[in-house]
């Protein structure tokens, strides 16, 4: 059998198509369970086809405690997901109306919000207020 075709549910076992399971949005049609997405998944769910442009891409963490093995866990992460960060910013428009939008993404340190998440998800609270968007 094909790899990447097939998905077992963990909720109830059931084995899903992957073109179905994108079709329900990542619910499984038969005990409702949640399948994780990426943050840019659910940008493209949200977004008008086109409207994304992302915001403070270049925006990423340091290591200024000093941790022990901080810098190859972030590298590792960034290599990994294609992120630098646990949240993907930007303006884009839902329905026509322009917005700005804050996706978390599980793949980067299961999401936790650190000072440049942080600071990320203000900045675009001060754009949307700034360009009155959504």
């Amino acid at each position: 059998m094909p790899e990447g075709l097939w998905t077992k549910c963990p909720g109830c076992e059931a084995m899903l198509h992957t073109l179905e399971l994108k079709q329900n949005l990542g619910v499984c049609h038969h005990c409702g369970h949640h399948f994780l997405m990426t943050a840019h998944e659910r940008i493209e769910l949200i977004a008008d086809p086109g409207s994304f442009s992302e915001t403070e891409a270049d925006m990423a963490s340091a290591d200024p405690l000093g941790f022990e093995n901080y810098a190859e866990k972030l590298g590792q992460l960034r290599d990994k997901s294609g992120l630098a960060e646990a949240v993907v910013t930007g303006r884009l428009a839902i329905g026509g109306h322009p917005a700005v939008i804050a996706a978390m993404d599980f793949r980067f340190f299961a999401g936790s919000m650190g000072s440049v998440v942080g600071e990320k998800i203000t900045r675009a609270l001060e754009l949307a207020i700034e360009e009155r968007r959504a």
